[in-house]
């Protein structure tokens, strides 16, 4: 049927791997039909001059092989279009499809060409999203310990910029650290004060003890 026709042609059409496609009738099986040309991707009468080889097999469904085909190694596809007629005795109409096992060959190394690079840019992506997000978590981590080392040797004015970077554990973990080292400053502070007075009262005393007779 040309609507059949059509649609294989689309569908094989541009298809490099595609080597014949050869149409036999159930009453020859010898010479086909009708034929794919190659060069001009269309289906046609064969001509005279053509060479055909009749594959073997019409008794199966589907008959799928590797052999040779003018001269080149290809994969068969043999395929009856209809039941073997008992009756009449005569061979089905069957569709044999060609494909050239050089342009499968070239399909898969660039198919699995295409799935390395495909693969090598996920798992690089992969490595630089994983390398930002570390950076993302660590940067905060690493300042609040920078912050720390510079409380522990003693400068209580330091406060942490941190929680003004983020608002998340980190930033809540910051935000106490800050509380803690005021609550230190302060006691610091208040620590000074009080040996400030407790030194004025040791002066006032020794100044009373002076003035006394």
């Amino acid at each position: 049927h040309r609507d059949e026709l059509v649609s294989l042609e689309r569908i094989v059409k541009g298809d490099s791997r595609v080597k014949d496609i050869l149409f036999f009738s159930a009453f020859s099986s010898a010479t086909p039909i009708l034929r794919y040309n190659v060069s001009s991707r269309e289906f046609a009468a064969p001509s005279k001059s053509d060479s055909f080889l009749n594959l073997p097999g019409q008794d199966k469904d589907i008959n799928i092989y590797w052999g040779s085909y003018d001269k080149e190694r290809c994969l068969y596809f043999h395929l009856p279009l209809e039941k073997k007629s008992v009756a009449a005795k005569l061979t089905p109409a069957s569709v044999n499809l060609i494909l050239s096992a050089a342009a499968i060959d070239e399909k898969k190394s660039a198919m699995t060409n295409h799935l390395l690079l495909f693969g090598v840019f996920f798992v690089t992506i992969g490595l630089v999203l994983s390398r930002f997000l570390a950076l993302l978590i660590a940067r905060p981590i690493n300042a609040l310990v920078n912050d720390i080392y510079v409380v522990a040797r003693g400068s209580l004015e330091h406060e942490s910029m941190v929680p003004n970077q983020t608002k998340d554990e980190i930033g809540l973990l910051a935000m106490a650290f800050n509380r803690m080292t005021k609550n230190l400053r302060d006691a610091r502070d208040k620590e000074r004060e009080a040996q400030r007075l407790s030194s004025e009262v040791n002066s006032a005393k020794a100044i009373h003890q002076k003035l006394l007779p």
